[in-house]
């Protein structure tokens, strides 16, 4: 086959991307997507600068309208400090409900400066009720002519509340009373009345609950002091009429019975029975188990024993030496011998007498201890009797007795807090006080310029944030010529623009249909440089769905191979909604399907192609529509049809099926040269055209590039101004499949 020279041969031409990579194609205007986060963000802020420096730009000029057009208004500030525990009157739970915990306390002064009370005082200490320019303004006369006087003292209120605000100072007792107004003197004003009569509240509330307090406490002083009487009387005839003394009076002053005389007589008793027990106990335990102790201690420090055993040593010393120089036979060691045994026979006698000594020492001891122990137990028992006794008797004594410690503890309480509440309604203690007043604003707290245009500010950068996401995202999401190669990362062979009715502008029907024509041949141009050895031989034409321009652009490139005087046939293999008839005004007869079916034999293919006889263009259609187009395609026959037909003609353009929810376009793909995949501009997402090509991918197809129709030169970027408008008029095409 004659080849059309490469003028890239000398090794610049392009190569297929790889399958596993993205392929990187800078073009203007667009983002490379192997670039830095950071850089993408900026690309972004240039690309829509314009649109963010307008909606910034509108959100200042609306930021600055609104602070010249609102009305100026100023705010007073007066600044009291609250006191926690500042004259608390009584510590009688109940009588200061409102100072239980500090945040309800500090709550509840809270709500009281925002009260109705309080703003119903600011307006009465004021007059305001009476001034018609606070009531209603400039138009006070005849808004307020037929309101009566309950109803502005009314509105007076709810005007004084509406422009009062309370700001507790975080960490501190401190209260600051903000009141905004558009009068900056009555601002002052209010302001520092509201903390006038709060002081003035408070300390009238406090003054009131201290005359409450002493009215209630009195009433129970006399009750109490009645029944206290009543039963000191009671405690001291019980004790009269059941002669009951106690050894330190009637009556003890801290609520616990005193003892009796014979409770007092019974403990001492108790106390001595102990100790003769104690001594008891001893003596028995040295006469039952330590007599022989004892004696030995005896023995040890008796004159007569130890002289004894003095003199047996040393005639015992005596005894050794002698014998040891002449023998026992020697007579002064017979005679000592006996002076020994003598000695030894009153050691003996001596330490008996002592032993039996000690004995009735011990015994004597222990007999007298136990003699006094018992005497004392029997006086315990008979002082138990007695305390026993009194103790009956003293029962009803008792009870009595704790009526009147009870009575008198209370009594003594209420006292003193009768006396503290007298000291303190006296003294007349505040827990507010007034630490600043408020001075006349000199200038309006609002509206702030500055602040609202640093909010129009933020406000506006935010939304243009948001603008330029949504922006870029849809920008992103449409697949262009500019953006194709990066957005997919295939290379693009051309793009064809959008004719017909929608675009007519200054030009007539038939430039349109030209320039369709030259995007087309350019397409093909590049489709022979898209490799080393040229045009491929088979080619797949496909898309990612149906209407993409698919058919027509296939067409297209056959008829333009065709007239480069190259043998083309052009393939139908959309055997599930076939278009090339309609294009060439054919009906469908036998064709692919006949021949992937067997029904004709394979070296018979060419009868059942048609010439084109505008282009010389040789045209197999799809046939007999098929139950099973899949299962034909996958068949080998489909390899060994382009095969064939390979060996009679120079390519074979094939117009497959689209990619996307078919089986059918990855199996053609499979016994081609290489696929041309077609994308429709603006319609085509590019999510789903990359799922479309990955499914190719991942049966190996060689994708040689894409070519992108309808493109839409108006509002598009990419531009037909060079290069269309000359050379040959590749005939008049209708966007289809």
């Amino acid at each position: 086959m004659n080849k059309l020279p490469t003028p890239f041969d000398n090794g610049n031409s392009p190569s297929l991307p790889d399958k596993g990579g993205a392929f990187q194609y800078d073009t203007l205007g667009q983002i490379d997507e192997g670039q830095s986060l950071l850089l993408r963000y900026w690309d972004m802020v240039l690309r829509w600068r314009y649109v963010i420096a307008a909606i910034v730009a509108g959100f200042l000029f609306l930021g600055l309208a609104v602070s010249l057009a609102s009305e100026k208004l100023y705010t007073a500030t007066a600044r009291i400090q609250v006191d926690r525990n500042a004259a608390k009157v009584v510590d009688v739970e109940g009588l200061d409900d409102d100072a239980r915990f500090n945040s309800e306390f500090y709550q509840t002064q809270y709500e009281l400066l925002r009260s109705r009370t309080l703003a119903e005082r600011v307006a009465d200490d004021l007059a305001l009720a009476d001034d018609d320019m606070f009531l209603a303004g400039e138009e006070a006369s005849d808004a307020l002519a037929p309101m009566s006087d309950e109803e502005r003292h009314a509105l007076a209120t709810d005007i004084v509340r509406s422009m009062t605000r309370v700001s507790p100072v975080e960490g501190s007792s401190i209260v600051d009373i903000r009141v905004t107004s558009d009068d900056p003197q009555m601002a002052a004003a209010i302001a520092n009345a509201t903390a006038d009569q709060f002081i003035d509240l408070n300390f009238s509330r406090r003054f009131d609950n201290a005359a409450q307090a002493s009215l209630f406490l009195k009433e129970q002083l006399d009750d109490t002091r009645a029944k206290l009487e009543e039963s000191e009387r009671q405690a001291a005839d019980l004790a009269k009429r059941e002669r009951l003394v106690t050894t330190t009076g009637a009556v003890s002053a801290d609520s616990v019975p005193q003892q009796s005389v014979a409770s007092a007589r019974l403990a001492r008793l108790t106390d001595r029975l102990a100790e003769a027990t104690v001594t008891r106990v001893t003596a028995e335990a040295d006469y039952r188990a330590d007599i022989g102790g004892s004696a030995a201690a005896s023995a040890l420090n008796n004159t007569a024993l130890n002289e004894l055993r003095r003199q047996r040593a040393e005639k015992t010393a005596e005894l050794a030496k002698l014998e040891s120089d002449f023998g026992p036979e020697y007579p002064k060691v017979v005679a000592l011998t006996a002076e020994i045994s003598t000695l030894d026979e009153q050691i003996d006698n001596e330490q008996s007498r002592v032993g039996r000594s000690v004995a009735r020492d011990l015994e004597d001891r222990y007999r007298r201890a136990l003699a006094a122990e018992n005497q004392l137990r029997a006086q315990v028992r008979a002082a138990e009797e007695g305390v026993l006794d009194t103790q009956q008797r003293s029962i009803a004594l008792q009870i009595v007795q704790r009526d009147v410690e009870t009575n008198r503890a209370l009594y003594e309480a209420l006292l003193q807090r009768y006396k503290e509440v007298g000291v303190a309604g006296g003294v007349g203690l505040n827990n507010v006080m007034l630490v600043d007043g408020a001075r006349v604003p000199k200038y309006p707290s609002s509206p702030n310029t500055p602040l609202n245009l640093l909010i129009a500010l933020m406000l506006g950068l935010s939304t243009a944030a948001a603008a330029v996401i949504v922006l870029d995202q849809f920008s992103r999401s449409r697949l262009e010529p500019s953006t194709l190669p990066a957005r997919l990362g295939v290379p693009l062979l051309g793009a064809t623009p959008l004719v017909g009715p929608e675009l007519i502008e200054q030009r007539s029907g038939k430039s349109q249909r030209k320039d369709l024509g030259e995007a087309y041949f350019s397409a093909m141009a590049a489709l022979q440089f898209s490799t080393d050895q040229g045009t491929p031989a088979s080619i797949l034409v496909t898309s990612t769905q149906k209407g993409e321009g698919k058919s027509t652009t296939a067409m297209a490139l056959a008829r333009d191979l065709a007239s480069l005087d190259r043998k083309v046939l052009l393939i139908d293999a959309d055997m599930r909604a076939p278009s090339l008839h309609s294009l060439l005004g054919k009906p469908i007869d036998a064709g692919l399907s006949d021949i992937l079916a067997g029904r004709t034999k394979m070296k018979d293919f060419g009868k059942l192609t048609i010439q084109d006889s505008a282009s010389g263009l040789a045209v197999m259609l799809s046939g007999t529509r098929p139950p099973n187009p899949a299962e034909l395609i996958a068949s080998p026959r489909m390899a060994e049809l382009v095969q064939a037909a390979l060996a009679k003609y120079d390519h074979v353009v094939i117009d497959g099926p689209p990619v996307l929810g078919l089986a059918d376009a990855p199996l053609l793909s499979r016994s081609v040269d290489g696929t041309v995949f077609v994308v429709e501009s603006d319609h085509t997402s590019a999510a789903r055209a990359q799922s479309a090509l990955n499914r190719l991918m991942g049966v190996n197809a060689r994708i040689i590039g894409a070519i992108v129709t309808k493109y839409n030169e108006r509002t598009g970027r990419y531009g037909y101004g060079y290069g269309y408008g000359y050379g040959k008029d590749a005939g008049d095409f209708r966007y289809g499949e």
